[in-house]
């Protein structure tokens, strides 16, 4: 399902602001409207999560790059396969995400993944501190890339 872009524009706007906690605002920006309803529990990592089953968002439990507004750009991801917690899709809030990104001390210790590292477990905080560090998430080139 694609979302009207200028819908996903006022979210992500309204998420550098809202609760200073950038990373999860914009992860809602992109969470189908029926996430709080559709869920069955599943076993992953020696834990029980909860894993989206509504049809709307089958395929959009991957979010798309974070893009600031200097072009730094990496993946954040939260939800049932990554390396984050919880693990449960659409989660309310996620405490650690997984980053897939170039090679950077912000984010602490990673492993390489092709020509890119990834970083486990990252806390949020950090994320977000990143995030502010290259000026903020960049609405424009987010939505351009989306529309790609």
């Amino acid at each position: 399902m694609t979302q009207d872009p200028a819908a996903i524009a006022g979210k992500l706007s309204a998420a550098q602001a809202l609760e200073g906690d950038a990373l999860n605002s914009y992860f809602r920006g992109f969470y189908p409207s029926d996430f709080k309803d559709n869920w069955e529990t599943a076993q992953c990592a020696g834990g029980y999560w909860r894993r989206y089953t509504g049809e709307e968002g089958r395929a959009m439990t991957i979010f798309p790059a974070v893009v600031c507004e200097d072009g730094f750009t990496f993946s954040a991801q939260g939800h049932f396969g990554a390396y984050s917690y919880p693990r449960d899709d659409f989660a309310e809030r996620y405490d650690r995400v997984e980053i897939l990104g170039p090679q950077t001390p912000e984010f602490g210790g990673g492993e390489t993944c092709g020509d890119q590292w990834l970083y486990g477990y990252v806390p949020v905080e950090t994320v977000n501190a990143v995030i502010e560090a290259h000026g903020g998430l960049s609405v424009r080139a987010i939505l351009e890339s989306r529309n790609a």
